[in-house]
């Protein structure tokens, strides 16, 4: 069981050095502790400058959100290594 990401959870890789948050929208229809659930696709936000994007490539498919898999604590991004380090505490995602 993996914690599910939301909206402003960080991910972090080896291309950016600091963690960046998803950012908005993800998935306004369903909130997780009151921000929207993160899936795969849904766009991360790179720090520091040059200002890029990252984008979360592993999820839950037994858990779809809005019609895509939901991210969860440790899912892939696209970035070189990249994983999201930080999901709900009260939401758990089973399966594959």
């Amino acid at each position: 069981m993996r914690p599910a990401s939301r909206m402003l959870d960080w991910h972090i890789c080896k291309i950016h050095p600091i963690p960046g948050p998803f950012i908005p929208p993800c998935c306004p229809t369903v909130l997780i502790e009151k921000r929207p659930a993160a899936r795969v696709g849904d766009l991360i936000f790179c720090f520091p400058p040059p200002i890029m994007f990252d984008v979360s490539i592993e999820g839950k498919f037994t858990t779809l959100i809005g019609g895509r898999p939901a991210a969860f604590l440790e899912s892939k991004t696209l970035h070189n290594e990249g994983k999201v380090i930080m999901g709900s505490p009260t939401v758990l995602l089973g399966g594959n």
